[in-house]
C-alpha cells in the first residue's frame, strides 16, 4: 500500500486549483521529488503543470531517469517538448532514448514543424526589415 504523501493530500480537492497551485509552491524540491512517485502518474503530471518553470524543471531533474520517463509520456506534447528542451542535452538524450518510437517520431515530428515555423517567421522579419 502507498504511504499518504503531502501531494496526495493536496491532490484530495481538485477544485480548488489555485490555492492548490500555490501550497504546491511552496514546498521544497526534495520533498516534491520525493513523494511524486509515490502518486498516481496522471497526478504526477498535474502537480508538475501547477510547478512554477523553474521548479519544476529542478523537481524533473531529481526524479531516477526511469520515472523521467514514465512522467514524461505521461503529460501532454507540448509540456513534454517544453520540459525537454529545458534539459541539458545528455539528460535530454536518456529520457529520448527511453521513450517508445512512436513516441519519438511525434515529437521530432512537431520540433521539426515548429522550427519550420520560427524560421518562416523570421524570414518574414528579416525581408520586412530589409
Amino acid at each position: 500500500m502507498m504511504s499518504c504523501t503531502v501531494l496526495d493530500i493536496l491532490l484530495e480537492n481538485l477544485t480548488q486549483l489555485d490555492a492548490m497551485e500555490r501550497q504546491v509552491n511552496h514546498l521544497s524540491v526534495a520533498e516534491i521529488a520525493r513523494s511524486l512517485p509515490k502518486i498516481p502518474l496522471h497526478r504526477q503530471g498535474l502537480i508538475l503543470l501547477l510547478l512554477q518553470k523553474d521548479k519544476a524543471i529542478s523537481v524533473f531533474k531529481q526524479l531516477q531517469v526511469s520515472e523521467q520517463t514514465k512522467l514524461f509520456q505521461e503529460i501532454d506534447l507540448p509540456e513534454a517538448i517544453w520540459l525537454l528542451t529545458a534539459l541539458r542535452p545528455i539528460d535530454r538524450h536518456q529520457i529520448f532514448a527511453n521513450l517508445p518510437t512512436a513516441m519519438r517520431e511525434e515529437f521530432v515530428s512537431t520540433m521539426a514543424s515548429e522550427f519550420c515555423r520560427a524560421t518562416a517567421a523570421l524570414r518574414g522579419i528579416m525581408v520586412r526589415t530589409v
